[in-house]
């Protein structure tokens, strides 16, 4: 007899492994923001974490039309949304994403 809540288990790892890396898989990002009041001198720091799918990640904020271009593994370059130069990015194995350095 299985344990309580294995079968349930089970059902919820099925249904991930349906979802595509890009979308299961996340990246969190940390963003500190000071607020200075010029009349009271106070300042007000807030740290806010936020959670995103790859997916997600690659079309807001790398500006990809496509990011399932990346589930092949191959290096791909795209446009740098910071300084509008080429960027070479591909998924590693661990489901990061990889910048290459650019041949000059």
């Amino acid at each position: 007899m299985p344990p309580p809540g294995y079968e349930r288990a089970v059902k919820i790892q099925e249904e991930q492994k349906k979802l595509s890396p890009l979308e299961r898989d996340s990246i969190m990002i940390i963003d500190t923001v000071i607020v200075f009041d010029p009349t009271t001198y106070e300042e007000t720091t807030t740290i806010t974490n936020t959670k995103y799918s790859l997916k997600y990640y690659c079309k807001e904020f790398l500006r990809m039309q496509d990011p399932d271009i990346l589930l092949d593994r191959k290096p791909h370059t795209i446009v740098d949304p910071i300084t509008y130069e080429d960027l070479i990015i591909r998924l590693n194995e661990s489901g990061k994403i990889d910048t290459i350095p650019a041949k000059q």
